[in-house]
């Protein structure tokens, strides 16, 4: 009899702990899952686009390709491809922290997004609150928000031509060439009065050679006619 209390009795001890186990692992479940829910609360069902829209201080759809892990901050760089609200260039980063129960939100790498971002500090900063969603998913954003406005695009510098003047590039002068002689050569000299009569211009190398029987020539002419 007092065998049978004694093993009763253990066996209701293990019970007890086994229970007694079982409710703690349960109620500090329950304690982080209320930790998480009070760290990062959330306004639902979140608003519609337009509404969403006039909350948020930017939107635009854009593609992450670059990430920068900052202590409790992710930094995430977007090629910016349209924006509804907030006017922005080509290029944009988005700031979130890193932790999901701090409401961080995570962007995969190519993808493509429709944003809500919001200013803070002069910085743009995006939360698991926002309306913020994958393009793909976002047919009722795209459908109310519309089209939307195309970053402006840097152009290239244009190359100026130099010019002597600054004005358009000077053309060479123009040689005309006689008709009738393609060669270009300038016309041979009239004959003279005294019945000398020279062709072409003068050589470079034979011109004193050249000029002194030229004047032995005229002056014989001259004593024949006399």
């Amino acid at each position: 009899m007092t065998a049978r209390f004694a093993a009763n009795a253990r066996v209701s001890a293990l019970r007890c702990a086994a229970g007694g186990a079982l409710a703690t692992l349960v109620a500090a479940a329950t304690l982080v899952a209320g930790q998480d829910a009070r760290a990062c609360s959330c306004v639902t069902p979140k608003p519609l686009p337009l509404d969403a829209k006039r909350k948020a201080d930017a939107v635009f759809e854009g593609r992450a390709y670059g990430q920068t892990i900052i202590g409790n901050t992710t930094r995430y760089s977007f090629d910016v491809d349209r924006y509804w609200k907030g006017d922005l260039p080509e290029r944009i980063e988005i700031e979130t922290r890193t932790q999901s129960a701090a409401c961080g939100r995570t962007y995969e790498l190519g993808r493509s997004y429709v944003i809500y971002a919001r200013k803070n500090k002069g910085r743009w900063t995006d939360g698991l609150c926002s309306r913020t969603r994958p393009t793909v998913a976002a047919a009722q954003d795209l459908a109310m928000l519309g089209e939307g406005a195309v970053p402006n695009k840097a152009e290239p510098d244009e190359i100026e031509s130099f010019s002597p003047e600054g004005d358009a590039p000077v053309e060479p002068p123009r040689i005309d060439v006689p008709i009738g002689d393609p060669s270009g050569a300038p016309p041979a000299a009239a004959p003279s009065k005294r019945g000398c009569t020279t062709a072409g211009g003068p050589s470079s190398e034979h011109f004193g050679a050249g000029l002194l029987t030229l004047m032995l020539v005229c002056g014989a002419v001259r004593r024949r006619r006399r």
